[in-house]
């Protein structure tokens, strides 16, 4: 009983009272989870802090079945869609209002494998921290890897692979990707 209490008080001064989390997602190290004010998490939600923490920022929606792990940081208003998932190992930051389609794997590490003679599973991991700024649309099943920079603005194509860092309000598509056009100058009349 006293567990339940303990957990049910960490739960209630980590996470607003405005924020809807469903029954059905699994939180591991609630302790170093931080969920902002009106934000929906949906059934199927993981969100596993063992080795890192997990802050999402005011009106962040995660869709089904989202997976995050270790050390992420999400700004306000971005939303995460179904299936979606984020190793964040070497670190994952997403800023404010970014759209993340379905399917999307962003992975923060990737393994070492130059000396043949050792296995690939026996050797280094190798953790690059990820930055994804403002205002960024991600398409569904894009794999983002480690080290990338995607700037404010930019549009990745679904299905793209991104290994190399985008300039701000450019799009990229294909495997691996390439810009194939800007978006345009950013006017603040659009917005109003």
């Amino acid at each position: 009983m006293r567990q339940i209490m303990n957990l049910l008080f960490i739960i209630q001064t980590r996470i607003s009272k405005k924020t809807k989390i469903s029954w059905s997602c699994y939180l591991k190290k609630v302790e170093y989870i931080t969920i902002g004010y009106k934000s929906k998490i949906l059934r199927y939600v993981t969100m596993d802090a063992t080795k890192g923490s997990i802050v999402l920022g005011d009106n962040i929606t995660l869709n089904s079945y989202v997976s995050l792990y270790h050390n992420i940081k999400i700004g306000n208003g971005s939303e995460l869609n179904n299936f979606t998932r984020i190793d964040g190992r070497g670190t994952v930051e997403i800023g404010d209002n970014v759209l993340i389609g379905p399917n999307v794997q962003i992975l923060s590490y990737t393994h070492e494998f130059s000396d043949k003679n050792t296995l690939i599973k026996k050797q280094a991991s190798i953790k690059k921290k990820i930055i994804i700024e403002d205002d960024v649309w991600i398409g569904a099943s894009v794999v983002i890897l480690a080290g990338v920079h995607i700037a404010q603005g930019a549009v990745i194509g679904a299905g793209s692979v991104v290994n190399r860092d985008v300039p701000a309000y450019t799009v990229f598509a294909g495997v691996p990707a390439k810009k194939i056009k800007d978006r345009g100058v950013c006017n603040e009349e659009n917005f109003k």
